[in-house]
């Protein structure tokens, strides 16, 4: 049997919350990098760095707030 590697959105999900909790990625503030930043660190496009984050907000890891950021 083949076995397939999980998505792209759900690794860079698996990712962000392991960087979340060991606290490597949070900088000033408790916030995130922006968008573009992320989209940058691990090469992968806004479109998945969105997906990632909205899994996150949705399972209570992040908060996003229009304008603020996540």
């Amino acid at each position: 049997m083949v076995q397939r590697s999980a998505p792209l959105v759900e690794q860079l999900v698996n990712e962000l919350a392991t960087e979340i909790s060991t606290g490597h990625i949070v900088g000033d503030g408790g916030r995130l990098p922006s968008e573009a930043e992320l989209c940058q660190r691990y090469s992968v496009s806004r479109a998945t760095v969105r997906e990632a984050l909205s899994k996150l907000e949705l399972a209570g890891v992040v908060i996003r707030r229009h304008g603020v950021g996540t």
